[in-house]
């Protein structure tokens, strides 16, 4: 028998619902979150079919398709066909090359994101404090025993508990991993957006925690240019909500990277929240 979380399986799940496709490309990352096939229909149309392991990733990404997706004008893939019995889904294959880190594409990127923000109306994070100190909770149990010490631990919660200055923000439409590797840039300079499994409403400010301590660190101009893109800036307390939630992302970042044993995106994170330990400035 063939695993359904194989490109194999993957293969004859989407028979089902696009005829009998041809494995073009496996596109899979290594960390197994989901299982990701280039294929080809008879008719020569170029589909990406994707499997994630977890039914909480295919719903988010099927919500968003169905209602957030729209507002991105079309610089989205199209939703081809969705099962969820079997969490397969099948997109059009966009043009564009994945990982672009040119100033253009910052910017483009923060002009979509915008856009995906506000897909539709906000609505209040009732507890949004309380909530991030349960999220810290939660993954300082998973972490397994001696791979975060005392003093990370007790730094991360200091920040997480600065969020409570603060009033409840308002959640919109997030991607929750904004970065690079999900953004096609193509020949053209236009962008499109891609991979919507961790899509939630959330805190805006969620949306840049990963390119605040990884591409803007080494290069500012990249999140200059974004901002530019936005249509805004940050505020003085929009920057210390923002240092606070991304300093948590870098905690669960140790331990989720660790899980998956992808020890470079771990040992990056700890250099980043060891920096900000140490009174390091903020990225931009």
């Amino acid at each position: 028998m063939v695993p359904t979380d194989s490109p194999e399986g993957l293969l004859a799940n989407a028979r089902l619902l696009v005829g009998a496709p041809v494995l073009v490309a496996d596109r899979s990352w290594p960390h197994g979150v989901s299982t990701v096939v280039e294929v080809e229909t008879a008719d020569g149309t170029a589909l990406i079919v994707k499997q994630p392991r977890a039914v909480d990733k295919f719903d988010a990404e099927l919500h968003t398709y169905r209602h957030w997706a729209p507002a991105l004008e079309g610089h989205v893939p199209d939703l081809v066909a969705a099962d969820r019995d079997t969490r397969v889904l099948v997109f059009s294959k966009k043009p564009g090359e994945i990982g672009d880190g040119s100033v253009s594409t910052f910017r483009e990127a923060g002009r979509l994101l915008r856009l995906l923000n506000g897909a539709e109306p906000p609505t209040s994070m009732v507890g949004f404090a309380a909530a991030c100190r349960v999220r810290f909770d939660t993954w300082v149990r998973r972490a397994r025993p001696v791979l975060l010490d005392a003093a990370e631990v007790e730094f991360v919660v200091e920040q997480v508990s600065r969020l409570a200055d603060f009033p409840d923000p308002a959640g919109v439409p997030c991607h929750r991993d904004w970065q690079p590797r999900n953004w096609l840039t193509a020949l053209d300079g236009s962008v499109a957006v891609i991979d919507f499994g961790n899509a939630r409403v959330g805190h805006w400010l969620q949306d840049f925690e990963r390119m605040w301590w990884t591409e803007w660190c080494t290069a500012p101009e990249l999140g200059h240019a974004f901002f530019e893109g936005y249509g805004r800036t940050l505020s003085d307390d929009e920057r210390t909500q923002l240092r606070a939630t991304s300093i948590l992302w870098l905690l669960t970042t140790v331990v989720w990277a660790d899980e998956v044993d992808d020890a470079v995106f771990r040992d990056h994170a700890r250099s980043q929240l060891h920096q900000a330990m140490a009174g390091g400035p903020d990225p931009i």
